[in-house]
């Protein structure tokens, strides 16, 4: 029923509400009320998506801020310089309760120079602001796309 509730909030044309309203995630889903509640005492559980927890966490000074720290502190490495490479490197990580990160993974991965560096660069952030749920921190997963692009 919570399941309904949420995506029914997401969307405000009659038709699709209609539809929606008879959804019903398997008990053994993602979905499952167990998941909605508040955490107890949990401390492993790491929440993926959004509609998980109640605030995303965050770096401190929010998107800009962090902009602003990885275009200061990133260096384009001089190798992918002289082979012309190029791309995105979407990281995923964890933002632990006490705003440190851990269990960094890349998702995509155009070249590894570009990769170690924005990892480099990820594990020299500091002060991030964890997720909550029902006003109490918690572990949550973050995806940090960063684009390496030449300028000719």
């Amino acid at each position: 029923m919570i399941f309904g509730l949420l995506l029914r909030s997401l969307f405000v044309c009659g038709q699709e509400k209609a539809v929606l309203d008879s959804i019903k995630p398997p008990a053994d889903s993602v979905f499952s009320t167990q998941i909605l509640q508040c955490p107890k005492d949990n401390a492993n559980f790491i929440y993926d998506d959004s509609y998980l927890f109640d605030k995303a966490a965050e770096y401190t000074g929010g998107l800009k801020g962090l902009t602003d720290f990885i275009g200061n502190t990133m260096y384009y490495p001089q190798k992918a310089i002289k082979k012309n490479i190029q791309g995105k490197v979407v990281l995923k990580f964890v933002v632990e309760i006490d705003g440190t990160v851990s269990n960094i993974s890349i998702l995509k991965d155009p070249n590894e120079l570009l990769s170690k560096e924005a990892i480099r660069v990820l594990k020299l952030t500091e002060h991030w602001i964890p997720a909550e749920k029902c006003g109490t921190s918690v572990r949550s997963y973050y995806r940090l796309p960063i684009t390496f692009r030449l300028h000719n």
